[in-house]
């Protein structure tokens, strides 16, 4: 498959996760945002990068994600009209985390020059 139908997959299936997120988890507790999708060029596997605020609540998000996996997958399965749907797996993004603190050190930077 070509890197252009793989990028496709990866955002329409970051687009539909999104959705599923938003209805079937959390109610509240934390914010959490897909970040990444990517889809092995096998299709067997997508990892689901996300981010979770407050950052004290990663916990607590992938274990409730880890407990629906199964349900989630399921959801995910309808929307998707394809042979093979790659299995999903969730990890948190430390970009998103790592950037927010070099936004903090720069503010300091800068309210201090």
């Amino acid at each position: 498959m070509s890197a252009r139908r793989i990028k496709r997959l990866n955002e329409f299936i970051k687009q539909e996760l999104g959705k599923i997120l938003q209805k079937e988890t959390h109610q509240g507790r934390y914010l959490l945002t897909i970040t990444e999708v990517d889809v092995l060029p096998n299709f067997k596997y997508a990892k689901v990068k996300i981010s979770i605020i407050p950052y004290d609540k990663e916990k607590e998000a992938l274990d409730s994600l880890s407990k629906n996996i199964g349900r989630i997958q399921a959801l995910l399965n309808k929307k998707l009209h394809m042979k093979f749907v790659p299995w999903i797996s969730f990890a948190i993004d430390k970009g998103a985390k790592s950037a927010e603190a070099v936004n903090i050190i720069l503010g300091k930077i800068h309210g201090n020059s």
